[in-house]
């Protein structure tokens, strides 16, 4: 499912957008850690598209971001502008996905 994303930079982008939906004044608090979880999966395998990558680190860091979240913001950006847009990014292992998100949900 992740590979479908990473392959289409209008689905990518609309992903993060439905995520900074559920960020922006959410007053359950655990939908916001949810989404916030989400973002940092998102940021470790999905790279926004060139066009939306300015508003999505101005989100990032308009919402008092940490360190580890803007290391992965800058990560992915980095990883693409290196590469490509079909860079080793877009053939993440499920597996690698799991461990991630695993990780990150602490699951």
């Amino acid at each position: 499912a992740i590979n479908t994303v990473i392959r289409y930079p209008d689905l990518r982008d609309e992903l993060y957008l439905q995520v900074i939906k559920q960020l922006n004044d959410n007053p359950r608090r655990d939908l916001t850690r949810q989404s916030w979880r989400l973002l940092d999966v998102l940021l470790e395998f999905v790279p926004p598209s060139t066009d939306f990558e300015n508003f999505l680190e101005s989100f990032v860091r308009s919402m008092g971001a940490d360190d580890l979240r803007l290391f992965r913001l800058y990560n992915i950006l980095s990883t693409r502008i290196i590469g490509s847009e079909t860079s080793a990014v877009e053939y993440a292992t499920e597996a690698k996905v799991g461990q991630v998100f695993r990780r990150i949900f602490k699951v």
